[in-house]
């Protein structure tokens, strides 16, 4: 395959979801994309192919040298395609389209290949009817969808992910024939002489290689499921694998390392956060206390304010009668005053017999 649409210095535009050989190269995101299409580029030999969703048509380059008599891809980013369209063979043909609507005739294609985008479809049904449209009497589907049992849950830009059974339900209604492969990813650790062990970019290995597999997975276990649909026999596939660089595995351990830091630190917080709220639970219950406190202090306020009233009126009533005590004070000493001075008088005295006498009358009349 040729290193300009894998290490592309062009300025791809960037679209959500969309791989980019430039900026991925070597990383697991790659070797799951282009082991789609080397699993199904030897069944494009003589061919008339349509590679729906084509993206930075990678794939159509792939399918191009596989002996395609001719490739169309198709993508609804045409600011992409024209990123990549100067570096296109002449059996690739790069056209702007909606894989739910294609603007092709029926019968056009003899294999149409559909990877990682049926996903993304709010009516995926009508993609496959359309794939079925423009396929030819002999013609194959070729297409994947996540797991959604097993694939990483949260996607923010895929509207419904198949599982197996779904996928091939969806098949099954439009196309005589379907065949399920299995898609996923294991560590392999691999032993090469420094020929192979050199080689890079993407390069085949050649012949005689021998791998084996230490444990077994049940169907339905992979992470994407591949599938081939069509409405005669279908060819046999052959296994597929494609390595990405070392590298990734220790992005990943670091990674894992980073979360698992990430993990211990939120637990930590939120031990943290229960010790306070422990504390925070314990004021609480003080306060509580004290308001109820407040509150039957405030509740005796009515008794109290009655009481306060009748002592400003018994206050006010001894400052009155004191008042008065006072004004008689004063009148008293005044009159003692005068009494003093009447007995003490010359003519008090001198009348004093006189008084007698007639006090001794008064008592004989009486």
């Amino acid at each position: 395959m040729s290193d300009q649409v894998l290490s592309s210095s062009a300025e791809v535009p960037e679209v959500p979801e969309r791989f980019d050989p430039a900026t991925m190269q070597g990383e697991i995101i790659q070797a799951e994309h282009l082991a789609r299409y080397r699993w199904a580029s030897p069944i494009a030999l003589g061919r008339r192919v349509l590679d729906a969703g084509c993206g930075t048509a990678y794939g159509s380059m792939l399918l191009a040298e596989a002996g395609a008599s001719e490739v169309v891809g198709m993508d609804r980013a045409p600011e992409v395609l024209d990123s990549v369209r100067a570096e296109m063979p002449d059996t690739v043909v790069l056209e702007e389209g909606d894989v739910t609507s294609l603007p092709y005739e029926d019968g056009r294609f003899d294999l149409v290949v559909c990877f990682e985008v049926i996903e993304h479809l709010d009516d995926p049904g009508r993609a496959l009817d359309e794939f079925r449209r423009v396929l030819s009497p002999e013609g194959i589907l070729a297409v994947s969808s996540p797991n959604r049992d097993v694939y990483p849950p949260g996607n923010p830009h895929h509207v419904h992910e198949f599982t197996p059974p779904e996928l091939e339900g969806e098949l099954s209604r439009r196309f005589a024939f379907v065949k399920l492969d299995r898609q996923h990813t294991w560590i392999t650790s691999g032993v090469l002489d420094d020929a192979r062990y050199r080689i890079g970019d993407d390069g085949d290995l050649g012949p005689g290689l021998s791998i084996h597999k230490l444990e077994g997975d049940e169907p339905g276990a992979e992470l994407y499921t591949v599938a081939l649909a069509g409405q005669s026999e279908l060819p046999e596939t052959a296994p597929m694998f494609e390595l990405a660089a070392p590298v990734e595995l220790r992005k990943w351990d670091d990674l894992w390392h980073e979360q698992a830091k990430l993990l211990f630190d939120h637990e930590q917080a939120f031990a943290d956060n229960a010790t306070y709220q422990a504390q925070l639970q314990s004021e609480i219950h003080d306060l509580r206390v004290q308001l109820t406190r407040a509150e039957a202090e405030l509740a005796r306020m009515p008794a109290l304010d009655v009481q306060l009233g009748e002592l400003v009126r018994v206050n006010d009533g001894l400052l009155a009668l004191n008042n008065e005590l006072a004004q008689r004070q004063v009148a008293f000493e005044e009159l003692a005053d005068r009494y003093t001075v009447v007995i003490e008088s010359t003519s008090w005295k001198l009348t004093r017999p006189l008084r007698r006498v007639v006090a001794f009358a008064r008592k004989l009349t009486s």
